[in-house]
């Protein structure tokens, strides 16, 4: 029988090994995740700004990168907004905000919360949900919030 001396290093190597593996596991996993989660967006992109077209919009702009205003003790500070898309019509500009499954219903907190930011950020837009799961085109609005800025 070998001494516990001999043993000792293979254990360790073979735990190390083990943990090495393991580690590549989950980065390859999170990965192949990342990788099915873009397709889906991209698929819902695509998806989305067809929906809109067909619902009459004009498609401006998708991926748009915006700029709002927060006030944190009397300072401005400025943050960066990422909007789906920007359309048009009927002479009114929108934000479109694309989802699919769950997320894409105003009573999923998170998407309420963003379209609520959305409304605040950008007044002079007026806001469409579009859920590329089901194929519909929603027209969002807070109406106590735009009666405040009347």
């Amino acid at each position: 029988m070998p001494a516990v001396g001999e043993i000792f290093p293979l254990v360790v190597a073979l735990l190390l090994l083990g943990i090495l593996a393991g580690v590549r596991l989950a980065r390859w996993s999170r990965q192949r995740r990342g990788r099915a989660v873009a397709r889906r967006g991209a698929r819902g992109e695509a998806d989305g700004v067809r929906l809109l077209e067909e619902a009459g919009f004009a498609v401006l702009e998708t991926q748009v990168r915006a700029k709002a205003l927060v006030d944190v003790d009397g300072e401005p500070q400025a943050y960066d907004l990422w909007l789906d898309a920007v359309a048009a019509r009927g002479g009114q500009r929108y934000v479109a905000e694309f989802k699919t499954g769950a997320a894409a219903s105003i009573g999923h907190a998170a998407t309420r919360r963003q379209m609520l930011e959305y409304s605040l950020s950008l007044p002079d837009h007026r806001l469409v949900l579009v859920d590329a799961s089901s194929g519909t085109v929603q027209e969002v609005d807070f109406p106590k919030l735009r009666a405040l800025t009347e």
